[in-house]
């Protein structure tokens, strides 16, 4: 029996420093602020965030984290600031060797696969660890999924009718171009296994 089942989900505020690798491959400091949680899945919980880019500028991105849910591990998986420790740390390894592969996947069909390199998107930065720590920074627009429209559809009956068609609108081009990324995956032989509309 496994007595821990939930995961620590950051607050919306959370601050907190990130190293990123930069082109000479030293560790670059990144200032996040958490807005809030997009969703989670078995190996991650994602972000929506503000990440301090330069000196004075900022932007909004995507933050995955690799975080694996104590029930598909097995075991208790605690969160130490921005680190985690697995009870089972050889299962914990394995399970992020495969989460490191899906994002090194990600990568190669973005920029260096012409068939798929226009419907995947692109990690633009992964931290660098030797323990269970792993973020991952991807650009933001992938994260106007169809829940967030739901969202906005159910809480604002008030819209007008033009700004509901336009809503309607924007799902069946989501739908649309959900399709044209799955055909292009499947013509390399990828099966995507995991969609739904928080992955969209």
């Amino acid at each position: 029996m496994i007595p821990q089942r939930e995961r620590t989900i950051y607050k919306q505020g959370t601050r907190f420093d990130l190293g990123f690798p930069d082109k000479d491959n030293h560790s670059a400091k990144r200032g996040i602020t958490i807005e809030r949680c997009v969703g989670t899945g078995s190996g991650c919980i994602c972000y929506d965030t503000t990440v301090q880019w330069a000196k004075n500028s900022t932007k909004r991105m995507i933050l995955k984290q690799f975080y694996p849910r104590p029930t598909e591990l097995g075991s208790r998986v605690i969160l130490h600031g921005t680190s985690i420790t697995a009870d089972d740390e050889e299962a914990a390894k394995r399970m992020k060797k495969r989460f490191q592969q899906a994002i090194e996947l990600q990568n190669y069909l973005a920029n260096n696969n012409p068939n798929t390199a226009e419907v995947v998107v692109s990690p633009i930065e992964s931290s660098q660890s030797d323990d269970l720590e792993q973020y991952v920074l991807f650009e933001q627009d992938w994260s106007s999924s169809l829940k967030i429209r739901e969202d906005i559809w159910k809480t604002t009956p008030q819209n007008t009718m033009e700004e509901k068609w336009k809503i309607l609108l924007e799902k069946l081009c989501a739908v649309y171009q959900t399709a044209k990324a799955l055909h292009k995956l499947h013509e390399e032989k990828i099966l995507h296994m995991d969609l739904k509309p928080s992955n969209i």
